[in-house]
């Protein structure tokens, strides 16, 4: 993943890996690369303010990608009221089900 010099939105096709990873691996990657962090440091206990520093911009933006992602949407409310890893998780888990 990097991020793309035209419009500062991640390229999250994952070089075609996308078609072997989970929606929760895939956002697990999302969120490391929002947080220029290593993947294996966000985990589902992680707090999203306190070990990620995922402020109101970066939620946004993790909004954003999750739904270009994915193809659904995601209510701001649901992120902006998570803060593990594993309530955005969960979230994601849940529109996709729908």
């Amino acid at each position: 993943m990097g991020l793309d010099a035209a419009g500062g939105r991640l390229a999250v096709a994952i070089l075609g890996e996308s078609q072997r990873l989970t929606p929760e691996q895939i956002t697990l990657q999302i969120i490391a690369e929002i947080r220029r962090a290593s993947p294996e440091k966000v985990r589902p206990e992680s707090d999203l303010v306190a070990d990620l520093g995922i402020d109101s911009p970066r939620a946004l933006q993790l909004i954003v990608e999750l739904e270009d992602q994915f193809g659904i949407e995601i209510e701001d409310e649901a992120v902006a009221d998570s803060r593990m890893v594993g309530d955005v998780l969960e979230a994601v888990h849940r529109r996709l089900s729908a």
